[in-house]
């Protein structure tokens, strides 16, 4: 039986949210749960069933949608935050609410100096520019217009800049990258839960319930791409932060915890199951690490991630899975390291979002590149255990293998070797240097032998290396020769002293201008059998030089016998 159940599908939707951007609540309080989906096209929409209810747009790009409880009553109903910029906009019962604005960050004061001195001409551009090189080394966080100031490389664009833009107030606002939400009293639904937001400059920032006053705010070393909460507020809670350092942190009780899970390259989700925090790096793994961030094992998929979400089912069921989209468009669904269920789609799919939509359970909602939505909902009645119903280890591996029964030969010849296990060892080693001596002194033989001659009739010291070639009646001789003295040779001459009656070749004399050190030079002849019995003879060749009346160097090659049918 296929878990998954086609609910409804708009190919037409033209909405592009990601997972960051989409979530299933209920926002009036009536056990109806709506789709919220924030798309990348500045503007929020909300659907109820198949049918839009509400749609609004939004003054900057949003980065993340939360919903979260402000205030406790019957109904409870929540508060629906859009992270967009620096801004926080706050919505209630399909109506704007608030807006909460982020502070400024407090700059250094080595550079709020410095612009107050370039006000009154005090410091020169080139100097201003000397000092904020310097700050940017020492990994001092600036300003957007020191930045943009350092950018510069004409001189004139540099002082155009600064005259342009000193007597502005020097001031830097922060943008959220990521947001999520933690419960503070209580782990039941509609109970007060409290944002928490990652922000550009490397900081965490945790809000009041109501969401308008900051009540923590944590350092980090890198700036927070994807955040993880779990735990109460008002107990003990504990932030995983993705950084893009590729780096894993802990944020506990307000406190950076000094344990860090360092990733292979940069994370493209997180998902926490229970005590098992998983994650998705671009070089297709899932990584799983243990809450205290001892790694477990990993799972390598075929093709790049694009999606990862939490399947968490407490009503009908008590189950908990990871959902991973991948880049051709399929869903896989794992229960620890083991493939549940995999289902295929015919678009790259960039938002994923699962929960209860309407009033029924298990609803996984998918956007996709293209601007469409589809909801499948998991029948009740799926098996979403391992295939076979088990999970874990396949069962051959508890079936016994067919192995014979030891016979007292064989218990005495395990006993005798364990008996002499040292010497059979030393014979071994003695085995094994006797054999790689043996190739050693082969290979040397080789080396020496044959058709390599070196000059010793002569003050010159010339190799020269001879090969044939061939089955008949042509051959090919390749000739190498090289100097291995320190000084050059010139006027060397190459030729063959041969039967004419039994070879032909081709070029009977070869010249070389000068031999350099060290440079081997090839030569390649043709010598054709022209004797129709296709006797064999050897070949001398001489390697001779202007000013020597004994050659340099000289080999004599043993020609192979040709077969007659070859002539035919």
């Amino acid at each position: 039986m296929e878990p998954w159940i086609k609910a409804w599908s708009d190919p037409v939707a033209g909405l592009r949210g990601t997972s960051a951007n989409m979530c299933l609540a209920d926002l009036r309080g009536d056990g109806e749960y709506n789709l919220v989906v924030a798309d990348l096209a500045k503007r929020i929409r909300v659907y109820k069933g198949t049918q839009i209810a509400w749609e609004s747009q939004l003054m900057d790009m949003p980065v993340a949608v939360e919903v979260f409880y402000s205030e406790q009553g019957k109904p409870a109903v929540p508060s629906l935050a859009v992270a967009s910029g620096a801004n926080l906009f706050i919505y209630k019962n399909a109506k704007p609410y608030f807006k909460f604005t982020l502070p400024n960050i407090d700059l250094s004061p080595d550079e709020t100096s410095l612009w107050e001195a370039l006000k009154t001409d005090s410091v020169s551009p080139i100097d201003a520019l000397r000092t904020l090189s310097m700050l940017r080394e020492r990994d001092i966080v600036l300003s957007t217009r020191s930045q943009e100031l350092l950018s510069y490389d004409a001189p004139e664009a540099q002082v155009d800049f600064i005259q342009k833009n000193k007597e502005a107030p020097l001031l830097q606002s922060t943008f959220i990258t990521c947001m999520t939400c933690v419960k503070k009293d209580q782990e039941s639904d509609g109970s007060l839960s409290m944002l928490i937001l990652g922000t550009e400059h490397r900081g965490i920032y945790i809000l009041d319930h109501t969401g308008s006053a900051i009540l923590k705010k944590v350092e980090l070393p890198a700036v927070p791409s994807i955040l993880s909460v779990s735990g109460l507020y008002s107990a003990e809670y504990r932030v995983l932060v993705v950084c893009r350092d590729a780096k894993v942190y802990m944020v506990k009780n307000g406190e950076l915890m000094t344990s860090v899970i360092e990733l292979e390259t940069q994370a493209c989700g997180l998902v926490r199951v229970d005590k098992h925090i998983f994650v998705g790096t671009i070089d297709q793994k899932i990584h799983c690490y243990h809450l205290k961030g001892r790694k477990m094992y990993s799972i390598y998929l075929p093709l790049p991630i694009t999606n990862m979400q939490l399947l968490h089912m407490s009503i009908t069921r008590n189950y908990k899975g990871l959902l991973v989209a991948l880049a051709d468009g399929s869903v896989r669904l794992y229960k620890d390291k083991n493939v549940v269920n995999t289902f295929a789609t015919e678009e790259k799919i960039i938002g994923m979002t699962f929960g209860i939509y309407g009033r029924e359970e298990g609803a996984l909602v998918l956007n996709f590149k293209n601007g469409g939505l589809l909801v499948k909902m998991l029948h009740r009645r799926a098996n979403l255990e391992a295939k076979g119903g088990l999970v874990g280890p396949p069962p051959e591996q508890d079936m016994p293998l067919n192995v014979p029964k030891k016979t007292k030969l064989y218990v005495e010849q395990a006993q005798r070797e364990k008996d002499v296990a040292s010497n059979m060892y030393t014979a071994f080693l003695k085995d094994m240097c006797s054999v790689r001596l043996r190739a050693a002194q082969s290979f040397l033989k080789t080396q020496n032998s044959g058709d390599v001659l070196t000059s010793s009739a002569s003050n010159s010291n010339v190799r020269l290396n001879a090969f044939v070639q061939g089955i008949g009646p042509v051959f090919t001789l390749q000739l190498e020769v090289e100097n291995l003295g320190k000084e050059s040779i010139q006027g060397v001459l190459l030729t063959y002293i041969y039967s004419p009656a039994l070879y032909k070749l081709t070029e009977p004399l070869v010249s070389f201008p000068v031999l350099l050190p060290t440079v081997k030079h090839c030569v390649q002849q043709e010598v054709t059998c022209v004797d129709r019995s296709g006797l064999a003879d050897a070949i001398k060749v001489l390697l001779v030089a202007g000013d020597s009346a004994l050659p340099l160097v000289s080999a004599n090659l043993q020609m192979p016998a040709t077969e007659l049918s070859l002539f035919d």
